[in-house]
């Protein structure tokens, strides 16, 4: 099994939404919100990471209310959990 997203939330989120992911070995790792148009909202993550589980933190302070997509991209996997913002 590769790196996996296992839980955004809270979903739906007013404030900071935590979102957790696990690494079965260590990876470089890039973590990505964007909008459901497809315009990429932040990076949140953008290095190296040891195996285990890790949760990064983001506040939609300047975002409106929609739909969004957390995507994490690893050792040659990705995977994408929806996040609504209210």
């Amino acid at each position: 099994a590769g790196a996996r997203l296992s839980r955004v939330a809270p979903n739906p989120a007013r404030a900071e939404a935590r979102i957790r992911f696990e690494l079965p070995r260590a990876a470089g790792v890039r973590l990505e919100l964007f909008e459901v148009s497809g315009r990429q909202v932040a990076t949140l993550a953008d290095r190296r990471f040891e195996a285990g589980v890790h949760e990064i933190g983001w506040l939609p302070a300047d975002e409106p209310a929609g739909v969004y997509y957390v995507r994490l991209t690893a050792d040659g996997t990705e995977d994408t959990r929806r996040l609504i913002v209210r």
